[in-house]
């Protein structure tokens, strides 16, 4: 969904960020690498923080079940929906849920904003652009 100002919106009326802030904000909350996020492990911890992050990259990204599943792992399509359905419920019924979440949020806007700035600082000191007609020879 498009705002007046252009900006896109996320499910609940938030801005858009990357997938890639996100994973980097869960992968700093838990501590844990995203390999073994995304990996085979069961474990309630390992478990949860792969259910949290599928949930913020369906409310906050514009990826289908199907590419977050892949992200995830290998994950389903239907994995990711009952990920989404278990963490808005715990999300309304467990503070702590409700904090963690709302933090790595946070901390996945800092990081699309930290982006955002540096690419415009790169693009704006650069006094070179790309032109196609530049091709490298071989």
């Amino acid at each position: 969904m498009k705002t007046e100002t252009g900006t896109t919106l996320a499910p609940h009326d938030k801005p858009l960020l990357r997938a890639k802030s996100i994973c980097q904000a869960a992968v700093d909350c838990w501590g844990m690498d995203w390999k073994v996020i995304a990996g085979k492990s069961r474990t309630q911890s390992v478990s949860t923080s792969r259910r949290v992050c599928g949930y913020l990259l369906r409310q906050r990204t514009s990826m289908s079940l199907e590419e977050i599943g892949v992200l995830c792992g290998g994950r389903d399509h239907s994995t990711v929906i009952y990920w989404v359905d278990k963490t808005k419920r715990e999300y309304s019924e467990n503070p702590a849920i409700a904090a963690m979440i709302k933090s790595i949020e946070t901390q996945a806007e800092e990081i699309d904003r930290l982006e955002d700035s540096e690419t415009r600082a790169l693009l704006k000191g650069s006094r070179r652009t790309y032109n196609p007609s530049e091709e490298v020879e071989k």
